[in-house]
């Protein structure tokens, strides 16, 4: 893994607001600064599709490389055996 800066100027940030993103790649990093921003933000604009924000991410000493970030809301289900008892009565 790298360490990469990733900063949005649509948020107002310059590079020397970055925030550090340890990510194989730099659009795993542009990935894990949309996770971050999205879950404290609480609104979900990327994930909701409100906001499609170009982040800039760089390793330290090289050129910047832009990126448009999207989400998607993913259902998710689980399902849990039920057995039931000698009477019949269902339990979990």
């Amino acid at each position: 893994m790298n360490t990469y800066l990733v900063w949005c100027p649509e948020n107002g940030e310059a590079r020397s607001d970055a925030r550090e993103f340890e990510a194989y790649t730099h659009d795993d990093a542009a990935e894990k600064w949309a996770r971050r921003y999205d879950s404290y933000s609480t609104e979900y604009s990327i994930v909701s599709e409100q906001w499609t924000p170009e982040v800039c991410v760089a390793m330290d000493g090289e050129p910047e490389r832009h990126f448009l970030v999207t989400g998607e809301a993913v259902p998710h289900y689980e399902a849990h055996p039920v057995s039931a008892d000698r009477d019949g009565e269902y339990y979990g």
